[in-house]
C-alpha cells in the first residue's frame, strides 16, 4: 500500500512539473512590443523643444497644430510619464508596461510607488485567489504527509475530537524535536511561501521591487501576518496537523519554535530573495540572450517564488515586474 502511494504521489509531482502551465498573458506581450518601438517621438520632442527655446522666440517652438498624433498606447505610456515628476518618468514607464499596458491613473503614481491594476472586488488585495492558492498548498503538503509518513496513516484512523484537543493543548516546550534542517529551512520555505502568495495579490505591493520604499515594507509587513495566520492554521487549524495526524498528542512533539521560524525566518527569505532577484538574478540576465540560462537563474536562485509562480499557475520564471523571456531570442 506504502509504495503504491508512494508512487502516485510521485507521478502526480512529475506530471505538474512536466506538464505546460498556463501561457504568458497576452497584456504582458503587448506591454512589450511597445517597450520595443520607439517612445512617443511627437510628444518628446515638443518637450524638448519646450525646454530649449528661448524666450519670446516663437519660431524654435513646436508648431502643435501640424504635429501628427501619437498612436493610443503611446499616449497612454506618455500620460503617465506628463502625471509624473521629472525624477519620476522612468519609474512611470516601468509602470505602465509591468501593469499590462494599462493606462496608469493619476492616483497611483505617488511616493514613487506603481501600482498594479489587478485588484480585488474592493479595489485591494485579491482575497480569493490568494486564499485558494494557500489553501491548496496546505492541502498539497499534507497528501504529502499521508503519503510518505506511516505515523500519520494511523493517527487518522484513530482520530477523535478529544484526541484533536489533546493534540492542540500540547504546546509546552519551545523545541519540537525535530531536525535542524526541518526547523530552520524547511519550515521557514514554507512560509516564504506564504508571503509569496500575499504579494501576488496585493496591488500595491507585486510592481514594487526591493528597496527602502514605505510601500515595499507595509507590504511585506502584511504579508508577515498573512504568513502567521497560515502557520497557525497548519498548527492546529482544520487543515493541520493537529487534526491531520493529531501532531502534539505525544509530549515534546509540538514546539513552538517551528512556529516562529516559520513566520519569522520565512518571511525574512522571501525578502531575501527580493534582494537576490533585484542585485544579482536582474543584472545577470542583461549579460546573456539565452532564454534557457535566463529562465534557469530566476527559478533556482529564487525557488520559493518559483514555487509560489507554479501555485497561480505560471510558469516558475514568471516576474510580475519585468518582461517574459520571450523578448529575447535564444
Amino acid at each position: 500500500m506504502e509504495r503504491r502511494v508512494g508512487c502516485v504521489t510521485a507521478i502526480l509531482l512529475a506530471a505538474a512539473l512536466a506538464a505546460p502551465v498556463a501561457a504568458q498573458d497576452q497584456s504582458q506581450a503587448s506591454a512589450e512590443s511597445l517597450a520595443a518601438s520607439p517612445a512617443c517621438p511627437q510628444r518628446l520632442a515638443g518637450t524638448e523643444a519646450a525646454h530649449v527655446a528661448p524666450a519670446g522666440d516663437p519660431t524654435l517652438a513646436t508648431d502643435s497644430s501640424t504635429a501628427e498624433a501619437p498612436p493610443p498606447a503611446c499616449t497612454l505610456a506618455q500620460t503617465a510619464v506628463d502625471l509624473a515628476a521629472p525624477d519620476q518618468v522612468s519609474l512611470a514607464l516601468d509602470s505602465y508596461k509591468y501593469a499590462g499596458g494599462a493606462a496608469i491613473p493619476a492616483e497611483t503614481i505617488s511616493n514613487d510607488t506603481p501600482v498594479s491594476d489587478k485588484r480585488g472586488k474592493w479595489g485591494g488585495e485579491q482575497w480569493r485567489p490568494a486564499i485558494l492558492q494557500a489553501l491548496g498548498f496546505t492541502i498539497g503538503q499534507n497528501a504529502y504527509r499521508y503519503a510518505t509518513e506511516e505515523k500519520t496513516r494511523k493517527a487518522i484512523t484513530l482520530e477523535t475530537w478529544h484526541r484533536y484537543w489533546l493534540a492542540v493543548t500540547g504546546l509546552h516546550t519551545w523545541s519540537d524535536g525535530g531536525k535542524t534542517w526541518t526547523v530552520y529551512v524547511a519550515h521557514p520555505a514554507q512560509g516564504a511561501v506564504f508571503v509569496d502568495i500575499w504579494t501576488e495579490h496585493d496591488p500595491h505591493g507585486v510592481l514594487v521591487p526591493f528597496g527602502s520604499s514605505h510601500a515595499y515594507w507595509i507590504s511585506r509587513w502584511k504579508a508577515l501576518w498573512w504568513n502567521a495566520a497560515w502557520e497557525l492554521q497548519w498548527k492546529f487549524g482544520p487543515f493541520s496537523e493537529a487534526s491531520i495526524g493529531n501532531v502534539g498528542l505525544i509530549p515534546g512533539k509540538l514546539g513552538a519554535n517551528t512556529i516562529v521560524s516559520t513566520v519569522t525566518i520565512g518571511t525574512g527569505l522571501s525578502i531575501g530573495e527580493d534582494m537576490m532577484d533585484r542585485y544579482v538574478i536582474a543584472k545577470l540576465e542583461k549579460k546573456t540572450q539565452n532564454r534557457a540560462g535566463r529562465a534557469l537563474l530566476r527559478t533556482w536562485l529564487n525557488p520559493d517564488r518559483s514555487f509560489a509562480n507554479l501555485l497561480r499557475w505560471k510558469h516558475p520564471w514568471y516576474r510580475d515586474t519585468r518582461p517574459s523571456l520571450r523578448d529575447t531570442a535564444p
